[in-house]
């Protein structure tokens, strides 16, 4: 009797990591539908701080959020993406660093921008966080 109680806890151990990474597959592949968009939106708004600008970069914020302090802010904190950037969501609100870092070679960290997601869109809130 221990022999088959015991296969049966391994089975429902198995099944149990079984459903959380199918949950987690399936979540992280919404994740990356959703990071594609940022980056775009990201990517145009290092083209109008290239250029300059400032009509076009208007409306990448959120309303009520763009100043020329917040573009201008934004254009020395909003470096070039980099293939290891890293973007953080959090219901709502994305980070996206561009540059990160790796404290102590383990603890992540680096500047990053934040986004607001309203109406299926996501905009700049001129917010950055340095690192």
């Amino acid at each position: 009797m221990p022999i088959i109680r015991t296969r049966l806890i391994w089975i429902i151990v198995a099944l149990v990591f079984i459903a959380c990474g199918g949950i987690y597959w399936s979540e992280s592949s919404k994740g990356n539908a959703v990071e594609e968009k940022i980056r775009s939106r990201y990517g145009q708004m290092r083209t109008a701080i290239s250029t300059g600008d400032v009509v076009a970069a208007e409306v990448l914020f959120a309303p009520g959020s763009f100043t020329l302090e917040n573009f201008s802010r934004l254009g020395t904190f909003a470096k070039p993406l980099r293939p290891d950037a890293r973007i953080r969501i959090s219901r709502s609100v994305a980070r996206v660093y561009p540059t990160p870092v790796r404290h102590y070679g383990v603890i992540p960290g680096g500047d990053s921008v934040e986004m607001i997601e309203i109406g299926g869109g996501w905009f700049f809130t001129g917010k950055v966080n340095i690192d």
